[in-house]
């Protein structure tokens, strides 16, 4: 009966204990259960911000790499754009100079050829400028159309020279071809040259300083409209050169701007990307 007892009481506390160990294990195999499944959401959730992360990065150095090309682009653009102004008003300067010299008939006629030639190169080519210029400004059509309308209705005036008459035709783009001749280049050298030549009758004339020119024939009067139409292209020209100088600074300020804030972005999301792969 002891030994009866004592086998009814092993089993009985055998049988608690294996429960129990079979109970703690079945708790543990959930918890682990439990948390393979949480670190498996976490992973998943992980690989996706990560994922994301890389496409932010990748989208970002794209955005910052194209604006960059239109930025050079533009630079390039407006580099070129301003050279040909920045050369247009010089061009325009000195023929205006050498006009400003010549107010008079005896000494307008005594222009030498080649001097009348290049200045016919560099009002061809100033009026093409303008005209082009003009084709951007809607607004500014009427004007343009009356200035030019201006050395038309000049150049039809009687008691004209020969080279009122080759100055005021190469200001129309629609008339005669200037002769290529001479190239745009030596032109200018050649009216640059006699615009620092002395002034005809040896007195000095101040450049767009002839207060009130003596007229002494038509002929005169008409190298006034060229001057006076010249004298408009240049004031526009000038007016352009700092639209489109202020218009690239402007443009380079913006580029600034936006490509230092896409750096910060791009450089905040490979730090988060270390993070998330550490």
């Amino acid at each position: 009966a002891e030994m009866y007892d004592k086998m009814v009481c092993w089993c009985e506390t055998s049988e608690k204990e294996k429960k129990k160990a079979v109970a703690d294990a079945n708790a543990k195999d959930e918890q682990l259960t439990a948390e393979i499944e949480a670190r498996s959401a976490r992973f998943g959730q992980l690989s996706a911000e990560i994922a994301k992360t890389k496409e932010e990065i990748a989208a970002n150095t794209e955005a910052l790499k194209t604006a960059t090309t239109i930025r050079e682009g533009e630079a390039a653009d407006f580099r070129g754009e301003e050279k040909d102004m920045v050369q247009a008003i010089a061009n325009l300067r000195n023929a205006i100079q050498v006009l400003s010299k010549h107010q008079t008939t005896q000494a307008f006629l005594q222009l030498e050829g080649p001097v009348v030639s290049s200045l016919r190169v560099l009002l061809r080519d100033a009026a093409l400028k303008y005209e082009v210029l003009l084709a951007g400004k809607s607004e500014r059509s009427r004007r343009g159309t009356a200035l030019l309308a201006l050395g038309a209705a000049t150049q039809r005036a009687a008691g004209s020279s020969a080279a009122d008459e080759a100055l005021l035709g190469a200001l129309d783009v629609h008339g005669a071809e200037v002769s290529k001749a001479l190239s745009l280049k030596f032109a200018a050298r050649l009216v640059e040259r006699a615009a620092r030549a002395p002034s005809a009758g040896g007195r000095g004339a101040a450049f767009l300083q002839v207060a009130q020119p003596l007229y002494e024939s038509r002929s005169s009067a008409r190298s006034a409209g060229v001057y006076g139409v010249m004298t408009q292209m240049l004031e526009e020209f000038e007016a352009e050169l700092k639209t489109m100088q202020s218009e690239e600074t402007q443009g380079q300020e913006s580029y600034a701007a936006l490509a230092a804030a896409k750096e910060e972005e791009i450089e905040a999301g490979k730090k988060k990307l270390d993070e998330m792969q550490a």
